[in-house]
């Protein structure tokens, strides 16, 4: 459990450049310079090689609940609250929860869409927010295409928010991505 109470949360990538280039070199049989930059911008499969570990500790179990709702190439792992694994069996929606995923670069993105957005919860955002902070540490060509759904989508979205223009701003880098 997280000390003092306090979310921990951590990510450690498992798999490197060079599988993704080893994967992307399969499908078109010579080698393959791809960058990972270019894979996650393309969204391109071999993408899904990279794989991350996401071990978040002392979240609430309703963000647990949230994150865990994503499972294309993801697994999840939470730890129980029955008795007779060391639990009490009386948890609510802000018990503390230790929380791990397993999961690729595509799922990343994925969860991000949904749980960066300023109408999703505001604890799973910000615990979404420390992910993202964490991915940049380790691999930033990813973490800059870890962005809300809004932004993905060139402003257009299913839950529209008074948020707009302040979501444009935050992530107008995203779109210069694509321009430059």
């Amino acid at each position: 459990m997280a000390r003092d109470g306090l979310m921990q949360i951590t990510v450690k990538k498992l798999t490197d450049e060079e599988l993704l280039r080893e994967s992307a070199g399969m499908t078109t049989g010579h080698e393959s310079h791809l960058s990972l930059r270019d894979a996650y911008g393309l969204e391109h499969s071999p993408m899904r090689t990279q794989m991350f570990w996401v071990r978040m500790e002392g979240i609430p179990t309703s963000s647990s609940v949230h994150l865990i709702r994503h499972h294309i190439w993801v697994e999840k792992f939470v730890k129980s609250n029955r008795p007779d694994r060391g639990g009490n069996g009386r948890a609510d929606r802000d018990t503390p929860v230790d929380t791990g995923l397993f999961l690729n670069a595509q799922s990343l993105i994925n969860m991000a869409r949904m749980r960066l957005c300023n109408r999703a919860d505001k604890t799973t955002r910000e615990i979404m927010e420390e992910i993202k902070t964490k991915v940049a540490e380790i691999d930033a060509d990813l973490a800059a295409f870890m962005v809300p759904n809004c932004t993905y989508r060139g402003g257009l979205c299913y839950r529209p928010c008074k948020y707009k223009k302040e979501v444009s701003i935050r992530y107008d880098d995203y779109r210069r991505m694509f321009t430059a």
